[in-house]
C-alpha cells in the first residue's frame, strides 16, 4: 500500500485581506491601544490622587473628632 503525500498549503490569491492591509490594521489597533493605555494610566493616577486626598481628609477629621 502506497501512502499519499499531503499537499502543501498554498496562499490563496485574491482572497481575503493582503499582508499590507493586515499590517495597516495591526498598526491602527496598536496606536488605538497606546491611546487607551495612556488614558487608563492618567485615570489611574487621578484616582490614586483622589484616594490619597480622602485618606488625608479622614485623618484630619479623626484628629478633630478625638479632640
Amino acid at each position: 500500500m502506497k501512502l499519499k503525500r499531503r499537499k502543501e498549503p498554498t496562499a490563496a490569491v485574491g482572497r481575503g485581506p493582503s499582508i499590507v492591509n493586515l499590517q495597516e490594521q495591526l498598526d491602527l489597533r496598536a496606536r488605538t491601544l497606546t491611546k487607551v493605555q495612556k488614558k487608563l494610566d492618567q485615570r489611574t493616577c487621578e484616582l490614586s490622587e483622589a484616594l490619597d486626598q480622602q485618606k488625608a481628609t479622614s485623618a484630619v477629621l479623626r484628629v478633630i473628632s478625638n479632640s
